[in-house]
Parts: C-alpha cells; structure tokens; sequence
C-alpha cells in the first residue's frame, strides 16, 4: 500500500470536526509563521536600508574626499608641471609638502570628529542618567500619590455605599 492509499484510508476514519480542527490548527499556525517572516523581513529590510545609506554616506564622504585631494594636490602639481621655468620638479610629481598637509589636515579634522562625538556622547549619557533619576522619583512620586487617593476614592465610595444602605435599610 502506498502512503497516498494509507492517507485516504485515514481520511475517511477521521470525522468531520476533527478534520476541521486540523485544518484550522494549521491554518492557525501557517498564519503566525507568515507574520513572524513578515517582522523578520521588515527588520532585515530596515537593517539593510540603514546599510545602504550608511554606504551612500560613506560614498559621498569618499568622493568629496578625493574632489578635495585632486584640487589641494594634483591640480596645484599639473599646473606647476605646465610651466616648466616655475617648478623646479620633473613632470607629473605631486609635491610631497602639499600632499603631507592634506594629510595633516584630514587627520586633523578626523581627531576633532572623534573628540566631538566622544563629548556628545557624555553628555547623552549624563542627560540619559538624569532622566533615569527622573523617571524614578516619578514613579516613586506617583505610585505614593495613586495610592492615597486610591484610599481617597474607597473612603468616598465606602461612604456612599453606606448611606444607599442606610436608605435601603430606612425604607
């Protein structure tokens, strides 16, 4: 006997309702499994869109970069090299000072990046300690204040609950 007979045999011992509760249970699964690919598929797409614009940035930064080089050293050299009574170099060399500055410069301008985000982020960390001391005296504050008027209110409703009886009581 094949498996295909062995299903069909099995198909017609199994009733109805229990038939249906199978399909449903996998119904029910087969949905929570496309909705948990769905999350995983949206972060996956989030991650991969902050990827490329990171990319894009780093793309941008590199080719302002090299606008920047072209421009401080290979054009400055291609127009000493056109004159050849100016520039005591041979053709086609760059300067080796002008090319040390940007050098310079750009380490410069990176140390300064660095220093910048290092007292941004202590100063994020300082404000994120404040707001955690913050959300602690609140909570602190308010569950202390919820329960007297918690209190409060049970008073009032005890009080009311009394006299509809005392009127019930009277009448």
């Amino acid at each position: 006997m094949n498996e295909r007979q062995q299903i069909i045999e099995l198909g017609d011992t199994i009733s109805l309702d229990t038939r249906l509760n199978i399909v449903t249970a996998e119904k029910e699964l087969l949905r929570k499994k496309l909705n948990e690919n769905k999350r995983q598929v949206q972060n996956d797409m989030d991650q991969l869109k902050a990827v490329l614009e990171e990319v894009r940035l780093r793309v941008a930064e590199t080719r302002k970069d090299l606008y920047d080089f072209n421009r401080e050293c290979v054009v400055h050299a291609h127009k000493q090299n056109l004159n050849p009574h100016i520039s005591k170099q041979p053709k086609g060399k760059v300067n080796a000072e002008k090319l040390k500055r940007h050098v310079q410069g750009k380490l410069k301008n990176k140390r300064v990046q660095v220093k910048k985000l290092h007292q941004k982020n202590r100063q994020t960390q300082v404000l994120l300690s404040k707001l955690e001391k913050q959300l602690l005296q609140k909570e602190e504050q308010d569950g202390e204040h919820l329960d007297s008027v918690d209190l409060e209110q049970l008073k009032i409703q005890n009080a009311n609950t009394i006299k509809r009886y005392n009127q019930k009581i009277q009448i």
